[in-house]
C-alpha cells in the first residue's frame, strides 16, 4: 500500500468553507450572513474568470467587495479582506477525522489541491485532524480552481509513478 496518494479538495470537502464565510458575513454585517454567503457564492466564480491568474486572497477581497454592494450593506475598506483573515478559523467538516486518519493506517499519503495561496493553506493545516504529505495550490498550476490540477499537475507534486495512482476526493460542489 505504500506510495498510493489521496488527494483531497481542502475547502467543502475536508473545511466547511460555507460555514466559514457565514460567520465572516455575520461578523461584517451583523444579521445577514446568510445573505453575504448567497450573494459571495454566485459572485466568486465570476471574479476568478476575470483577466489573468490572481492570487486567492485578491479574489476574496474582490468577491466580498461586490457581495457588499450587491447587498447594499457598508464594508469599511479594511474590512474587505477579512475572508482572508479568518479563513485559517474555518473548521473542518466533523466527520473527515475518522475515515482520513485510517486510511494513513493503510499506508495512504495525502495531497490537498486548493486554490488558496500556500500562506494561508499552511495556517489552515492546522485544523486538520492528520498531516498532509503535498500541497498544491493554484498559484502552483497558475489556475484559479483545483479541480484542473488533479491529474498531471498532481503528479508533477507528488512524483508518484505509473504504479503509484493518485486518486480524488471531493464532496462535489461544496
Amino acid at each position: 500500500m505504500a506510495g498510493r496518494w489521496l488527494t483531497f479538495d481542502c475547502f467543502g470537502t475536508l473545511i466547511d468553507w460555507r460555514h466559514g464565510i457565514r460567520t465572516t458575513g455575520e461578523l461584517l454585517f451583523p444579521g445577514h450572513g446568510q445573505q453575504f454567503l448567497d450573494a459571495y457564492i454566485g459572485i466568486e466564480a465570476e471574479v476568478e474568470t476575470e483577466g489573468s491568474f490572481r492570487r486567492y486572497r485578491a479574489i476574496l477581497t474582490e468577491t466580498t467587495r461586490r457581495a457588499a454592494k450587491q447587498l447594499e450593506v457598508d464594508l469599511k475598506p479594511d474590512d474587505a479582506t477579512a475572508l482572508v483573515s479568518t479563513i485559517p478559523y474555518w473548521p473542518p467538516f466533523g466527520d473527515v477525522g475518522p475515515p482520513l486518519s485510517e486510511l494513513r493506517k493503510e499506508g495512504w499519503k495525502f495531497a490537498l489541491l486548493t486554490n488558496c495561496d500556500r500562506d494561508i493553506i499552511a495556517l489552515t493545516q492546522r485544523r486538520l485532524p492528520v498531516p498532509f504529505d503535498a500541497v498544491v495550490t493554484a498559484c502552483f498550476s497558475r489556475r484559479s480552481a483545483p479541480q484542473p490540477m488533479s491529474g498531471s499537475t498532481s503528479r508533477r507534486a507528488t512524483s508518484p509513478t505509473s504504479d503509484q495512482p493518485v486518486s480524488w476526493a471531493s464532496r462535489g460542489s461544496g
